[in-house]
């Protein structure tokens, strides 16, 4: 079985001041961010987290029905020969073990109702980014009703949880326009390693604090199908739709023990 290790990275970036109302816990991940490494990648993480909440500008595409987005955290459980996906709701926990191949490992699913642009963007315990989807930050069309995996693949290719304890937090944007403004600043996390941090200072799991990002609806979700081996697996999603003016962004997360 093949497992990945979170690929976050570094360079310099940015410095942070006062930002408790942009995102969920966005004052105390700049603040973890600059401890951690410096006050340049705070900026950056600034900028990214200001990215994820502005308005779309200019005229908005006229639909019919709301723009819809499916998601799931799929943990993978080892069950005698097979791999069984099991859905991880926010604030679930995922433990490191000791060794990469001993941890935890999990998959992201994405499906939206109508061609869109999606853009899957992981901020770990420390502060780090790492752009999931697309790999290298440019725009890519998902199709409607096209289920994606990250990573691609079956069950058996999936994220394995490092040393890095601490919330592990997934914003997923989904928008019917181009979002390069969003490209823009997620650009400077593409292809980067991490260095090691300067105190490893975590974000907290305090989930009172982990309130969904306000600009997606809840709607009813469908089931979803994953390979295990030869068999196909079905596993639940849960639904959002976009609010009024604004592109649809979701908020998941889970306690990276």
């Amino acid at each position: 079985m093949r497992t990945f290790h979170w690929l976050m990275t570094a360079a310099a970036v940015a410095a942070l001041t006062g930002c408790e109302t942009i995102l969920p816990l966005a004052g105390r991940l700049i603040a973890t961010a600059v401890g951690n490494y410096d006050s340049k990648y705070g900026k950056l993480v600034e900028d990214l987290t200001k990215a994820l909440q502005k308005r779309p500008s200019g005229e908005t595409t006229k639909a019919s029905e709301p723009l819809t987005l499916e998601v799931a955290l799929l943990r993978q459980e080892d069950r005698g020969d097979q791999i069984v996906p099991v859905p991880i709701r926010n604030g679930d926990p995922l433990f490191w073990r000791e060794s990469e191949a001993a941890s935890d490992r999990f998959k992201i699913f994405f499906r939206p109702n109508e061609a869109c642009f999606v853009y899957v963007v992981l901020i770990d315990s420390t502060g780090f980014v790492q752009v999931l989807h697309p790999a290298d930050g440019f725009a890519i069309v998902t199709s409607a009703d096209e289920g994606r995996f990250l990573p691609e693949g079956d069950l058996d290719l999936a994220y394995a949880v490092d040393e890095h304890r601490g919330v592990e937090t997934i914003y997923f944007v989904a928008a019917r326009e181009r979002r390069a403004d969003l490209e823009q600043v997620l650009a400077p996390f593409v292809g980067l390693e991490r260095p090691q941090p300067a105190t490893d200072m975590g974000v907290p799991a305090d989930a009172g604090h982990f309130l969904e990002l306000g600009v997606a609806d809840r709607s009813a979700g469908r089931a979803a199908e994953v390979r295990s081996g030869d068999r196909m697996l079905r596993f639940p999603t849960e639904a959002f739709l976009e609010a009024a003016g604004r592109d649809l962004v979701v908020t998941r997360w889970f306690d990276h023990r």
